[in-house]
């Protein structure tokens, strides 16, 4: 909101400009709107209700509405920056960021890089944030921002804290300012969706345009203006409209109750009709009941209950042992002084031949996450005491381009990932095989 209604500042501003010599009267509307800027961006061209409600002020209030130029706070101009360039960012605890890292801007070009989950994306949004004040992202999909932002593994977020070099070569912070930098950020959706902008009809390219350019909520307030306002201010008999519709209304009530007594024997007539096409005889009554309802059940009730029944387990597999296996998957283990809750990815139930249901646990692995080593051996640490509950107990991961697997059901695997530094090193080492 915030935005579109910065980007209307900046409308009425260049309409109020001397060289465009615009009517005092479409200033005057236009002051208008923006004094209930708020409320009217509420509206949409839904029944006509931005052309009601503008047409509403200003029949109260157009004469009285000044036609000079609006209070409006100036925006800084383009190229007047208070600083030359970026030169430092400290991120987190900041989304996928758990404690706080540097990042040194001051190369010419930065490239950066790294596997799914490595903090790409946190990291942008953390620049956007030190920048914009928020993340268009959280915005978006109408998420708070402290959850959006918190990193789930500190429970917290730190604003991120960005350095600059000023016009006199000096560090200084580089402050958020919307108006100012929201034109930095392009996402690749944008672009994505504009260079295909000459297959779309005009009115999707207008909405194109304006979302690269990050003023698709400007666009969004323009487009619910319409044509619709002249037929609001066609002057009426307002009273004698409202008398005759009550005439009318007046006339279709009487004319329904002087037809109530037809109506109700042609409606009776119709259920006698129908039931006969049931059976010989039949009474739309007796229909009724054949038929049944919720609080009286008839026939097609008991029909309908007998297909929709859940036939009986046939290999043993109970509602009861599901629920073990999933108790028992959620005993905890201690990460140092904190203690966790194994929570595993998959979970499978297998009936053997002799009809005995079994449970494997199949848990992927990302050795180069920062939390690999702990979950890892708390996987190990559950094997320990729940071995005789499953069947297998494994943690696969890729490494090399290659599925590897440790098998937590040995005590010699166990062990090595109770002593080992480094998850990393027990997949490719002698103690993990290949996948199969």
């Amino acid at each position: 909101m915030a935005s579109s209604k910065r980007d209307f500042e900046r409308f009425v501003t260049w309409l109020h400009r001397p060289e465009n010599q615009t009517p005092p009267d479409v200033r005057r509307l236009a002051n208008l709107a923006l004094a209930h800027f708020d409320e009217l961006a509420q509206t949409s061209r839904q029944h006509n209700q931005r052309s009601i409600y503008l047409v509403h002020h200003a029949r109260r209030s157009i004469a009285q509405t000044p036609d000079g130029p609006p209070d409006i706070q100036p925006v800084a101009a383009e190229g007047a920056w208070p600083w030359r360039r970026l030169r430092h960012l400290t991120l987190g605890p900041f989304r996928g960021f758990r404690t706080p890292e540097p990042f040194d801007l001051q190369k010419r070009v930065i490239l950066f890089y790294g596997p799914n989950g490595s903090g790409k994306t946190s990291l942008c949004e953390g620049l956007e944030y030190a920048l914009l004040g928020a993340v268009e992202e959280a915005d978006t999909k109408r998420i708070d921002a402290m959850t959006y932002l918190v990193n789930v593994h500190a429970n917290r977020f730190e604003a991120p804290v960005l350095r600059a070099t000023d016009h006199q070569n000096r560090e200084a912070p580089a402050a958020a300012n919307v108006d100012i930098y929201r034109f930095c950020f392009i996402e690749k959706n944008r672009i994505d969706a504009f260079s295909r902008i000459a297959a779309r009809p005009s009115a999707q390219r207008t909405e194109l345009i304006a979302t690269l350019f990050g003023m698709e909520k400007f666009n969004e307030f323009v487009s619910h203006f319409n044509d619709s306002i002249d037929q609001q201010l066609v002057l009426n008999g307002t009273k004698q409209l409202a008398l005759t519709s009550l005439r009318h209304a007046l006339a279709a009530d009487q004319a329904t109750v002087d037809g109530e007594a037809q109506a109700l024997l042609n409606l009776t007539n119709e259920e006698a009709a129908l039931a006969l096409t049931y059976s010989e005889g039949m009474t739309y009554t007796g229909l009724k009941a054949l038929i049944g309802a919720a609080e009286a059940p008839g026939r097609l009730q008991e029909l309908e209950g007998i297909l929709n029944a859940v036939p009986p387990a046939a290999i043993g597999l109970t509602r009861r042992g599901l629920l073990d296996g999933f108790e028992a998957a959620s005993k905890g283990y201690l990460d140092g002084d904190e203690y966790k809750i194994v929570r595993p990815d998959f979970m499978f139930f297998a009936a053997l031949d002799d009809g005995k249901v079994v449970t494997d646990i199949v848990d992927p692995h990302g050795p180069y996450l920062a939390d690999a080593l702990p979950k890892l051996q708390g996987l190990a640490q559950y094997a320990e005491v729940q071995s005789r509950a499953y069947r297998r107990i494994e943690s696969v991961a890729k490494v090399k381009g290659k599925l590897r697997v440790l098998d937590l059901m040995r005590e010699d695997v166990r062990k090595a990932i109770a002593n080992t530094k480094d998850a990393a090193s027990l997949f490719v080492g002698h103690f993990a095989g290949d996948y199969e």
